[in-house]
């Protein structure tokens, strides 16, 4: 019964980052599928995580094709929040000979047809990389972490 809350913050940890994993699929999906904006069918998708905001991320459509999100121009498909005293701990760039650096900001991972491989924006500006880290962390300082590769590759790291 002593162990009970750490358990319980542990598979909420976990259940939040296949959430995230799941989301950044989605928008995948959308972006490389004819999901349309009204007659719009060229519209991108991404996802736009904030650490300025670390307990909610939105899925959107980036109506604009400017890339990065814009809260005037994009349309928001959905807006998730995370539950109280979790959120996004930090946001990482995956360096290619391995390791990592600290993003500051935000960072918006898009999707646009016909290319089931991402694009990323740091603060609004394109950015080559080979991909992302996003780390989410529990009330008791735990993390769980998704990686967003440049190859489309999406996974949930247990650290």
């Amino acid at each position: 019964l002593t162990n009970y809350r750490g358990f319980d913050n542990s598979i909420l940890l976990t259940n939040l980052a296949h959430e995230v994993a799941l989301s950044v699929r989605e928008a995948q999906v959308f972006g490389v599928s004819v999901r349309g904006q009204g007659s719009d069918f060229s519209a991108g998708y991404g996802l736009h995580l904030d650490t300025d905001s670390p307990g909610t991320f939105i899925l959107f459509a980036d109506t604009q094709a400017g890339g990065g999100y814009s809260s005037s121009f994009d349309t928001d498909v959905d807006i998730y929040s995370f539950n109280s005293n979790f959120g996004i701990e930090s946001l990482q760039q995956i360096q290619s000979g391995g390791g990592y650096s600290t993003i500051d900001g935000a960072v918006d991972i898009v999707f646009t047809r016909p290319d089931p491989e991402p694009d990323f924006y740091v603060n609004g500006v394109f950015q080559s990389m080979t991909g992302v880290r996003i780390n989410i962390e529990s009330p008791d300082s735990s993390t769980r972490a998704v990686e967003v590769y440049s190859t489309g590759q999406i996974s949930v790291v247990y650290d």
